[in-house]
């Protein structure tokens, strides 16, 4: 097996155990980008925004306006950005708009069909969506229908359309595609006055949910040369949004961008632990009979189909009322999960991303994605379920360092090289984020906009402002972690960042899994046998697989190290009708110009605020019977100046690994229990299932500690 097969073989592995994500994800990822339509290339440019008020140049709305508005929609006056958008689709002007969700995108291409007594139509990437929308009009007494596969009445439906009835025909992008001559009938009959394209991201290689479908929407300028567009999104990067404009044609465009901040959502990340239910039942509240349910409407987003199912059945069990939704369900199950969450029949609804786009609820309080996420317009996209009526509202992620795996191959498969570094750019600044240490929010807005007030720490914002308010963590009252950071939190990864650059230097064009297996010394039949010979090899034997692969993710972030994709050959197909994928790629670790200069100085310092993943691994690797007992070499300074150890110090030995493994036996069963009225709710057959979930864990684990107590011995005797 060559370099490439070793680092690809990982990811493979686990897409063989589970299908990821859903079927609308692979629809357009998975399909080859037309390249002729690639008019622009990815930039880290920003948008932006614009003030929340009416600009110079655009007359005020006239009591007529406002008397439509308030009879039909209940409103007494437009929002400034509202108006401006509003206005010029009734001067027959293109618009593309990014506008936050909850600002109220819809009425902009609602209005106008009202007012002028004509008919939009409006394109939406989903069925449900689409049956949502039509129903809050008809609530509104305004007449609207989707046309589609999901139609039941069409004769009727189509006789009510020709004949005018209709202000708001929804429709899907297949449907334009496919039976443009029925809207083509349409204008003949009746007239279209606008053309509205709702979540117009899909429509860009460069955005998060690209489809191939939306891609061919640029035909509707060819065939309704003389009807505006107005294309919509809430997520989309300066690129995305001249890219929305290259592909649909648009015309002197108004180009709008509202303020992408959500300030009522509170952002927070954690570590996974061992068990779902550890991780999500404290976020719920327990009932008086023992079960769980949840502070409000939530949403649990999960990266695949078989961890959806997981979820489901372990909440199920501990009593929370709970519906599924993905893509493996047939269209009845799917919707009737969507309706009982919906009209609030149940309260949490675990699914895969493709659901969120179909949500139009506004008391959504609490957004879970149980996996990280794949990029930050995906992330910002599905939190934007949340609080949409203004009232605050959490997010929180759950995260482990194996989440970004099968990203990382699917990535890979994509066919346009340009296209797969920016994903993977995209991937490397989720995980970013996600290990971060200050203001989430300053971090997310950033991606997408100049204009963010970078006033940190705040009240009410992320966990990392609330942990930098309180001045006091749990992991700040550590006086082990105090006395290993320096003041500005940083930790001394010198010697071991020394040892990444060293083997990284001797032009291996390998991933993070080989150098790690040069490191630790691994005996494994993927290691070469040049590779045994590297003055590095077994030289990081004192660190864990976690570890490594942490601070080798830790020093791309920080500049210190790059990573590029490396084609290594012809890929398979996935049984989807979609053919091959081009090449297969792997990421490939660099040098970059720090690590350079610290391999020619020994006087350059590597430190780095440990993330929230390095943390814990930090915890076992540090000696802390040494630093509570003052050990020798510990120099102890004045209370400004924190202490300094000797590297020995942070070493594994082999008997507090055997005190480590023999103690989880004893507190496998009982961990989970720990989480404040979890064994109540439980009960006896419950605690039963984890203990014996935890036993399996419990195997598993130690099978891997035994392999490494060896090699650490030979370590501790050869030292």
């Amino acid at each position: 097996m060559d370099v490439q097969d070793e680092e690809i073989s990982e990811a493979t592995e686990a897409l063989l155990e589970d299908a990821w994500e859903d079927d609308d994800f692979f629809e357009g990822v998975l399909e080859e980008v037309d390249n002729s339509l690639n008019t622009h290339t990815p930039s880290d440019a920003v948008l932006e925004e614009e003030e929340d008020v009416l600009p110079e140049g655009v007359p005020p709305p006239s009591e007529e306006h406002l008397e439509v508005l308030q009879n039909y929609f209940g409103h007494s006056c437009f929002r400034p950005m509202q108006w401006k958008i509003i206005y010029a689709v009734l001067q027959k002007q293109d618009n593309c708009v990014v506008m936050a969700t909850g600002y109220g995108k819809s009425l902009c291409y609602q209005f106008p069909a009202v007012y002028q007594r004509g008919v939009a139509v409006v394109v939406s990437p989903l069925i449900s969506l689409m049956e949502d929308q039509v129903m809050g009009l008809e609530a509104l007494n305004i007449p609207a229908c989707f046309l589609g596969s999901g139609q039941t009445n069409k004769s009727e439906v189509y006789q009510n359309m020709f004949n005018g009835v209709y202000r708001v025909v929804y429709v899907t992008p297949e449907f334009i595609d496919a039976c443009s001559d029925i809207l083509e009938n349409l204008m003949k009959k009746v007239g279209i006055m606008l053309f509205a394209i709702d979540e117009a991201h899909c429509l860009s290689q460069w955005g998060h949910d690209f489809r191939s479908s939306y891609r061919k929407l640029g035909t509707i300028r060819k065939k309704f040369p003389t009807v505006p567009i107005l294309a919509v999104t809430a997520t989309a990067t300066q690129t995305v949004q001249k890219d929305i404009c290259s592909v649909l044609k648009l015309r002197h465009p108004v180009v709008t961008v509202t303020s992408f901040d959500r300030p009522n959502l509170y952002l927070e990340a954690k570590l996974k632990s061992k068990s779902v239910l550890e991780d999500i039942l404290p976020l719920m509240v327990r009932e008086p009979g023992g079960n769980y349910s949840p502070d409000g409407p939530t949403i649990i987003y999960c990266p695949t189909k078989k961890i959806t199912e997981e979820v489901v059945s372990e909440l199920r069990a501990a009593g929370v009322k709970c519906e599924m939704y993905h893509a493996g369900m047939n269209k009845r199950e799917r919707e009737a999960a969507h309706h009982k969450f919906s009209f609030d029949k149940v309260d949490v609804i675990v699914a895969t991303v493709a659901f969120g786009m179909g949500i139009n609820k506004p008391d959504v309080r609490r957004v879970i994605h149980y996996g990280a996420p794949g990029s930050p317009e995906s992330y910002y996209q599905e939190i934007g379920r949340a609080g949409r009526d203004g009232l605050p509202s959490t997010c929180t992620v759950f995260y482990g360092s194996g989440d970004d795996r099968l990203h990382r191959y699917f990535i890979s498969t994509l066919n346009s090289e340009e296209f797969r570094e920016h994903q993977y750019a995209m991937l490397r600044k989720m995980s970013k984020f996600l290990n971060q240490t200050t203001c989430r929010r300053i971090a997310i807005l950033s991606h997408f906009t100049s204009k963010v007030d970078k006033t940190s720490p705040k009240k009410d914002c992320c966990d990392n402002c609330t942990k930098n308010l309180l001045g006091d963590t749990s992991n700040k009252k550590s006086s082990w972690l105090s006395a290993v950071l320096d003041k500005e939190d940083k930790y001394d990864f010198t010697s071991d960042a020394k040892k990444i650059f060293e083997t990284v230097k001797r032009g291996l064009s390998c991933g993070s899994t080989s150098l790690i297996y040069i490191l630790r010394g691994s005996k494994c039949q993927r290691v070469k046998p040049h590779w045994m010979k590297m003055p590095t090899y077994g030289a990081g034997k004192d660190k864990n697989e976690a570890f490594w692969k942490e601070l080798i993710q830790m020093l791309v972030h920080n500049e210190w190290l790059t990573e590029s994709l490396v084609s290594c050959g012809q890929s398979w197909g996935r049984g989807r009708g979609r053919g091959k994928a081009d090449f297969m790629s792997y990421s490939a670790i660099g040098l970059g110009e720090r690590a350079y200069h610290a391999l020619k100085d020994p006087n350059v310092k590597v430190r780095l605020a440990p993330s929230a993943i390095m943390m814990e691994q930090l915890k076992c690797v540090v000696k802390r019977s040494d630093l509570n007992h003052g050990a020798a070499s510990t120099t102890t300074t004045t209370t400004s100046v924190r202490q300094t150890f000797n590297p020995r110090d942070f070493l594994f030995t082999p008997s507090r690994e055997r005190e480590r493994s023999t103690s989880k036996q004893n507190s496998a069963s009982s961990k989970l229990l720990q989480v404040p009225g979890i064994a109540t709710a439980l009960g006896s057959v419950r605690t039963d299932v984890v203990q014996a979930h935890q036993s399996k864990e419990l195997n598993k684990d130690e099978s891997h500690e035994n392999e490494e107590d060896q090699e650490k011995q030979k370590l501790m005797l050869r030292g």
